[in-house]
């Protein structure tokens, strides 16, 4: 690995150590807790790996908003959990800070495989993924259904 890369490694061994300090002084809630733990490294890795971005990003869209409903929906239904202090939540259930969390957790899982591991090789957007959006789609759809 090229001295560059160890320093990232360094750094990103770091931010959750940093994040849980943090967390435990300004007594962290949700959203900030994404913050520390989601938002600054992701902005880190950003500025750091500098390519295919924009393809991350919308493929961090388009897998992590339609499983967040669904997956959110059904934990909050199911009481497996509840996000009781939210900005907004999406028809009085799924809590608005769940699609960044999600949305935010993918971004920083591809970048860091994109860049630590992957070594250059295509992301390009196939017909496979579009074939999942639109599977997901559906199931979201159903779901809407059978919510109204």
């Amino acid at each position: 690995m090229e001295k560059g890369k160890k320093i990232d490694l360094g750094v990103m061994i770091i931010f959750p150590i940093v994040s849980s300090i943090l967390s435990f002084i300004f007594n962290a809630n949700f959203l900030s807790g994404i913050i520390f733990f989601l938002i600054f490294p992701s902005i880190y890795l950003t500025y750091r790996y500098k390519k295919k971005i924009k393809k991350i990003l919308i493929f961090s869209g388009i897998i992590s908003i339609p499983l967040t409903f669904i997956s959110d929906y059904l934990a909050v239904v199911g009481n497996v959990w509840y996000i009781e202090q939210s900005i907004y939540k999406i028809l009085g259930i799924v809590a608005i800070e769940q699609f960044l969390f999600s949305f935010l957790f993918t971004y920083l899982l591809i970048i860091f495989y994109e860049h630590f591991i992957d070594n250059g090789k295509d992301l390009s957007i196939n017909k496979k993924i579009k074939f999942i959006f639109y599977i997901l789609l559906i199931i979201l759809f159903v779901l809407l259904i059978f919510i109204f």
